[in-house]
Protein backbone atom coordinates (compact mmCIF):
# COMPACT_ATOMS: atom_id res chain seq x y z
CA UNK A 1 0.00 0.00 0.00
CA UNK A 2 1.33 3.64 -0.57
CA UNK A 3 1.47 6.02 1.95
CA UNK A 4 0.56 9.02 1.04
CA UNK A 5 -1.13 10.94 3.62
CA UNK A 6 -2.57 10.35 7.18
CA UNK A 7 -5.84 8.61 5.66
CA UNK A 8 -3.52 6.23 4.45
CA UNK A 9 -1.97 5.36 7.09
CA UNK A 10 -4.91 4.65 9.05
CA UNK A 11 -5.87 1.63 6.48
CA UNK A 12 -2.54 -0.08 7.65
CA UNK A 13 -3.04 -2.96 9.94
CA UNK A 14 -0.16 -4.82 9.83
CA UNK A 15 3.75 -3.88 9.01
CA UNK A 16 3.89 -5.55 5.89
CA UNK A 17 0.85 -3.07 4.55
CA UNK A 18 3.53 -0.69 4.70
CA UNK A 19 5.58 -2.16 1.96
CA UNK A 20 8.76 -0.93 3.98
CA UNK A 21 12.03 -2.10 2.38
CA UNK A 22 16.09 -1.09 3.00
CA UNK A 23 16.73 2.45 0.93
CA UNK A 24 19.78 5.16 1.92
CA UNK A 25 16.65 7.61 1.34
CA UNK A 26 15.34 6.50 5.26
CA UNK A 27 18.55 6.96 6.53
CA UNK A 28 19.42 10.07 5.18
CA UNK A 29 15.94 11.38 6.61
CA UNK A 30 17.07 10.12 9.54
CA UNK A 31 19.98 11.72 9.66
CA UNK A 32 18.84 15.07 8.45
CA UNK A 33 15.89 15.10 11.41
CA UNK A 34 18.45 13.88 13.92
CA UNK A 35 21.97 14.76 12.74
CA UNK A 36 23.73 11.50 12.75
CA UNK A 37 23.89 8.18 11.29
CA UNK A 38 21.12 5.86 13.35
CA UNK A 39 22.77 3.70 15.60
CA UNK A 40 22.03 0.18 18.28
CA UNK A 41 21.93 2.01 20.99
CA UNK A 42 20.09 5.44 19.62
CA UNK A 43 16.94 4.75 22.01
CA UNK A 44 13.16 4.69 21.83
CA UNK A 45 13.48 8.09 20.50
CA UNK A 46 15.90 6.75 17.33
CA UNK A 47 13.70 3.83 16.82
CA UNK A 48 10.48 5.77 16.03
CA UNK A 49 12.17 8.43 14.11
CA UNK A 50 13.69 5.78 12.05
CA UNK A 51 10.30 4.30 11.52
CA UNK A 52 8.90 7.44 10.51
CA UNK A 53 12.13 7.93 8.14
CA UNK A 54 11.13 4.20 6.27
CA UNK A 55 7.84 5.16 6.27
CA UNK A 56 8.69 8.95 4.46
CA UNK A 57 11.62 7.11 2.64
CA UNK A 58 9.77 4.04 1.35
CA UNK A 59 7.06 6.19 -0.27
CA UNK A 60 8.46 9.33 -1.76
CA UNK A 61 5.31 10.83 -2.59
CA UNK A 62 4.20 10.84 1.00
CA UNK A 63 2.96 14.03 2.47
CA UNK A 64 3.06 13.36 6.51
CA UNK A 65 3.15 15.15 9.46
CA UNK A 66 5.73 14.27 12.09
CA UNK A 67 2.65 15.10 14.97
CA UNK A 68 -0.36 13.23 13.34
CA UNK A 69 1.88 10.31 12.26
CA UNK A 70 3.09 10.18 15.84
CA UNK A 71 -0.69 10.63 16.95
CA UNK A 72 -1.44 7.35 14.85
CA UNK A 73 1.70 5.79 16.46
CA UNK A 74 0.54 6.29 19.75
CA UNK A 75 -2.67 4.99 18.53
CA UNK A 76 -1.10 1.75 17.17
CA UNK A 77 1.98 1.00 19.77
CA UNK A 78 1.73 -2.40 18.19
CA UNK A 79 3.11 -1.17 15.05
CA UNK A 80 6.49 0.18 16.69
CA UNK A 81 7.44 -3.89 18.17
CA UNK A 82 6.85 -5.31 13.99
CA UNK A 83 8.70 -2.36 13.10
CA UNK A 84 11.63 -3.42 15.66
CA UNK A 85 11.25 -7.16 14.52
CA UNK A 86 11.35 -6.22 10.89
CA UNK A 87 14.46 -4.05 11.43
CA UNK A 88 15.88 -6.57 13.12
CA UNK A 89 15.32 -9.57 10.27
CA UNK A 90 15.93 -7.28 8.06
CA UNK A 91 19.84 -6.86 9.53
CA UNK A 92 20.07 -10.47 10.46
CA UNK A 93 19.26 -11.26 7.04
CA UNK A 94 21.75 -8.37 5.61
CA UNK A 95 24.64 -9.91 8.21
CA UNK A 96 23.53 -13.26 6.69
CA UNK A 97 24.95 -12.27 3.18
CA UNK A 98 27.73 -10.50 4.43
CA UNK A 99 28.56 -13.72 5.80
CA UNK A 100 28.06 -15.58 2.87
CA UNK A 101 29.93 -13.29 0.66
CA UNK A 102 32.88 -13.46 3.08
CA UNK A 103 32.79 -17.31 2.74
CA UNK A 104 32.82 -17.18 -0.26
CA UNK A 105 35.09 -15.05 -1.11
CA UNK A 106 38.51 -16.46 -2.71
CA UNK A 107 41.32 -17.49 -0.20
CA UNK A 108 44.64 -15.55 -0.83
CA UNK A 109 46.85 -18.24 -2.10
CA UNK A 110 51.15 -18.76 -1.76
CA UNK A 111 51.35 -18.36 -5.44
CA UNK A 112 51.91 -21.87 -5.97
CA UNK A 113 55.15 -21.57 -4.05
CA UNK A 114 56.14 -24.54 -1.65
CA UNK A 115 56.38 -23.79 2.19
CA UNK A 116 60.46 -23.72 2.91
Amino acid sequence: MTIKTIKDLKKVKTIKDLNLHSTFRAHIIYEQIMGESFSANAGLNGVIVLFFSYIMGCNKDANLDYEEWFDWLDANPNMLGEFTDWLISMNAAKSKLEGDATEEAPKETDGGKKNE
